[in-house]
């Protein structure tokens, strides 16, 4: 799979499009594109690229053993490095697409209502996720963030980030 270059822009004519992606091809991106102060030592059961024409812009990884009865567990959410401004805002919305939701229930054979994710912080919110999921926990630096599916597609979800990202 190719990366998006550098330099990367959208120009809101992309076809945006998911593909599963082994665990490991996962970790090994971890290593370039996540902070390292992150602990990113546990493998996801499966991962999702998250594709723009072909060519990714980041990755997402699930781990059942985390998830509960209504949400999946997204372990890692990361984009590669590019010139565009919040595209992990974008990354975040675009897990809400029905497209991710079909995915999941094909991976897993179980009907997930929405996903949820941890950030570990000594923030009280994270920017990331603020206005997109719901803050459903806080402990001592750690936030657990969860949403529901939307009744939306990738290009649905794409066309209104374009739209927020002008303002």
């Amino acid at each position: 799979m190719k990366i998006v270059p550098n330099d990367f822009q959208f120009s809101g004519n992309e076809k945006i499009e998911i593909a599963k992606v082994a665990s490991d091809f996962i970790f090994h991106y971890k290593h370039i594109f996540m902070s390292s102060k992150v602990n990113y030592s546990d493998k996801e059961d499966f991962g999702i690229a998250f594709l723009a024409d072909g060519q990714v812009f980041g990755f997402a990884g699930f781990k059942k053993f985390m998830s509960s009865m209504n949400h999946v567990f997204v372990t890692s959410d990361f984009v590669v490095k590019t010139g565009e401004k919040r595209i992990s805002k974008l990354l975040i919305m675009l897990l809400l697409s029905k497209e991710v939701k079909n995915f999941v229930l094909s991976q897993y054979i179980f009907a997930y209502k929405g996903v949820k994710t941890s950030v570990y912080t000594p923030h009280p919110v994270s920017m990331k996720y603020r206005g997109v999921y719901e803050l459903a926990e806080r402990k001592k630096g750690k936030l657990v963030y969860q949403q529901y599916f939307k009744n939306a597609s990738l290009s649905e979800i794409f066309k209104k980030w374009l739209q927020t990202k002008k303002k």
